[in-house]
């Protein structure tokens, strides 16, 4: 049961980074973003075009918690847009002379899961010949479904190489209790399209007499079938006894 309980979590985290890259394909198609590089003559017209890109892109922030930051850049490569979070807050990142890398946490150390569009070379390239890529925080990601930090579950996603993405609850996990057994399953996680080599392998453990409520379906259909057998067996002797 919790080898199941793993796998289908393994799915909806498949299904998750998919639904991500599917949105930021669909963002990065509309014509708010497709249109961000044209120059134009009118001041007042490309104004409101950039502000209506921003708009865009930190509603989809909104609409993703796990996502980091969002960059979109321009045909040679220009940054256009950068939008990211400050303590968990959607913001504009905006400088003079914009890299494409303000306001984000930029550690060589720490494990990064992204995904760029056009993916490749051979890729088509988008509308207007923009890039855009997000970032997301495998740490949030591992969260889905989860009762909260407080959970006895512990939970790690390593790429194919493996590499540490990202643990929940955050932070070092500690050991179980001296003389305590633990369940333990593995799954992958088909990651198509992320900069992390796939597939990527989420693992989890759990003290085994938490995870004991798991198959309670199972001793609950055992118990009436029991019960119902018992109640069978029972009128048979009692019809039995009335024959003799």
């Amino acid at each position: 049961a919790f080898g199941l309980d793993v796998g289908a979590k393994a799915t909806a985290l498949e299904a998750r980074l998919s639904a991500v890259r599917s949105d930021l394909a669909f963002l990065g198609a509309s014509p708010t973003i497709a249109r961000l590089d044209e120059g134009g003559k009118d001041p007042s017209a490309a104004s409101l075009l950039r502000q209506a890109a921003e708009s865009a892109l930190l509603l989809f922030l909104r609409s993703h918690a796990e996502v980091v930051r969002i960059e979109v850049r321009s045909s040679d490569t220009r940054p256009l847009v950068h939008v990211g979070r400050r303590l968990g807050v959607p913001v504009l990142w905006v400088s003079a002379s914009p890299t494409g890398r303000e306001g984000a946490a930029i550690d060589p150390a720490r494990p990064r899961l992204t995904a760029r569009l056009p993916y490749d070379e051979a890729a088509r390239p988008l509308a207007g010949g923009v890039t855009i890529a997000t970032e997301v925080e495998p740490a949030s990601l591992l969260e889905l479904g989860e009762a909260g930090p407080d959970s006895p579950r512990q939970c790690r996603l390593h790429d194919a190489k493996g590499a540490l993405l990202g643990r929940f609850p955050p932070g070092p996990r500690g050991r179980a209790p001296a003389g305590e057994s633990e369940v333990r399953a593995e799954a992958p996680v088909p990651a198509e399209g992320w900069s992390a080599p796939g597939p990527l392998s989420l693992s989890c453990a759990q003290p085994e007499r938490t995870v004991v409520g798991l198959a309670e379906p199972v001793w609950s259909r055992y118990r009436t079938t029991y019960t119902l057998n018992l109640a069978v067996l029972g009128l048979a002797l009692l019809l039995g006894a009335f024959a003799l």
